[in-house]
Formats: C-alpha cells, sequence, structure tokens
C-alpha cells in the first residue's frame, strides 16, 4: 500500500487558520458596525421635531379650551357638582346587547325538557290558566361525569 510518509505542512496549516481568524474577527466588527448604523437610522427616524411636538401640544390645549362645547374647567366644575347623571350624554344606560344571553339559552336545557319522542316538550296548563314547565329529575347528563349513572345502576363496583 501506498502511503504519504511527506511531513505535514504546518506554515501553510497556520497561515490559513490565522488568516481565517482574521477575517471571521474584522467581519465581525464591520457587520455590528452596519447593524449599529441602520438602528440609529431606525430610531432617529421615529423622533418627531421638538418645534413640531409644542405645536400639536398647543393646539390640542387650544381645542380643550375653546372648543364647540363648554371648556374643560368648566365641564369638570360641572361634573364634581352635578355628578354622572347630570348629563344625558354620560349618563348610565341600560345595554341593548343580548350577546350574553344567548349563551345562557344554550347552556343546559332546564327551561325545554325532552319528551320521549326527541321535542321539546310542551308547557302545561294549570287550573288557573298558567303555564307550567316540567325539570328533569336530576343534574343533566355530563353533569357529573357520568357518576351518578352508575350509581344508579348498581354497577358502581364493576
Amino acid at each position: 500500500m501506498a502511503t504519504d510518509q511527506s511531513p505535514p505542512q504546518l506554515r501553510l496549516i497556520l497561515t490559513i487558520a490565522a488568516g481565517a481568524v482574521v477575517v471571521l474577527v474584522s467581519l465581525k466588527f464591520v457587520l455590528q458596525s452596519y447593524f449599529t448604523d441602520i438602528m440609529e437610522e431606525a430610531v432617529a427616524s421615529k423622533f418627531v421635531d421638538p418645534d413640531e411636538l409644542n405645536a400639536l401640544h398647543a393646539s390640542e390645549t387650544a381645542k380643550l379650551n375653546n372648543g364647540p362645547a363648554i371648556p374643560i374647567d368648566q365641564a369638570m366644575s360641572q361634573l364634581a357638582s352635578q355628578g354622572r347623571l347630570g348629563s344625558t350624554l354620560i349618563a348610565p344606560q341600560p345595554s341593548e346587547d343580548t350577546a350574553a344571553l344567548t349563551g345562557w339559552a344554550h347552556l343546559h336545557d332546564v327551561d325545554q325538557p325532552e319528551d320521549s319522542d326527541g321535542g321539546a316538550a310542551a308547557p302545561a296548563m294549570t287550573a288557573s290558566g298558567a303555564t307550567t314547565t316540567t325539570t328533569p329529575p336530576g343534574p343533566s347528563p355530563g353533569f357529573d361525569g357520568g357518576a351518578s349513572m352508575m350509581s344508579s345502576t348498581g354497577d358502581a363496583g364493576a
């Protein structure tokens, strides 16, 4: 078998290794400075000139004090003396949103028990003419994880 018996070229290996280290370190500094420049430019573009900001504050203060309604100082004193009920604009109003009631209607079918043919049972009429509904004889199935079903059949230990 033929094997290479020449001595290793240590000088070439060390030169390439040193060159790779120098290139990697210099590349790290170049990329880091580029990233810093880009970030500083992005942050600087988001700042508002103080003159523009002061003009904005002045216009907002003028709108608060000289708006179409009453000035803010008078509104604050009126609210302090009369409370929320003094103005119809901020007085509490009953909500007309029925979305919360929809969930309650579908939570349990206690209000509409099913009859033997699978439909909802009709409310029963009493002698006085009032309607009554029957409720199921206990919690709805699945309410207790089926534990009441097992204990009622006598197979709880099986």
